[in-house]
């Protein structure tokens, strides 16, 4: 009897300590990899949105002012003439804001040979400015109605990726999206056209830049 009160009593206080400090350790493993699992989770969830298909686009209404703005005024320094007549964006293939380069196009009725151009990249926060020849870069162009401008590239995009621009991507290796502000021809319609490119092939998709419409060649769009 002795015996068992100095050796077995002890021993089975020390199986029970074992076993509770087992039992903590399993539960503070399944704690830390459910949290780690969680904040994993969170992780991609935030890159999943990260990208200009699902930013509020009124985000980047004051980046697009602020170009506009600047543009405007170097522009009527070279040439006191000068409007804005065409805006083409690029976007690369991961649709994040930072990959986004934007360029403001300029006309003068006094220059048939040239536009002027500014250039703003988001990544490095720079912009460039040239005059290039009409024939190397969009051609000739129409002066924008800008009462007709009632969105950014934004919220056009967004449009296009509703309209079918979502479920290109899904079905093809995108290499990069382009959208174009200008007064599109026959009819002079102020329209942003989407290009999506692809590796197999590209999709078009134009949008009334007043009503936000879809349109195509033969589609009336509002004016107010």
């Amino acid at each position: 009897m002795k015996y068992f009160t100095h050796v077995i009593v002890p021993l089975l206080v020390i199986l029970l300590l074992a076993s509770i400090f087992t039992a903590a350790t399993a539960i503070k493993y399944n704690k830390d990899r459910i949290t780690g699992e969680s904040t994993t989770q969170n992780s991609l969830t935030a890159q999943n949105i990260s990208n200009l298909t699902n930013i509020n686009p009124a985000d980047f209404d004051s980046i697009v002012k602020n170009e506009y703005s600047l543009s405007s005024l170097n522009a009527k320094e070279v040439q006191a003439d000068n409007q804005l007549s065409a805006i083409d964006i690029e976007v690369a293939s991961d649709l994040k804001p930072s990959s986004v380069t934007s360029r403001y196009v300029y006309s003068s009725a006094n220059d048939a040979t040239y536009n002027w151009l500014m250039t703003f990249t988001q990544l490095s926060n720079n912009f460039t400015r040239m005059l290039i020849p009409k024939e190397d870069y969009l051609g000739q162009l129409t002066v924008i109605n800008t009462k007709l401008w009632k969105f950014n590239f934004v919220t056009a995009l967004q449009i296009a990726e509703k309209n079918g621009g979502m479920k290109w991507r899904e079905n093809n290796d995108i290499l990069g999206i382009r959208l174009t502000l200008r007064h599109t021809e026959p009819k002079n319609w102020l329209l942003w056209t989407i290009e999506y490119k692809g590796k197999e092939g590209n999709l078009i998709l134009r949008i009334d830049a007043n009503s936000g419409r879809v349109v195509d060649e033969d589609t009336p769009t509002t004016i107010n």
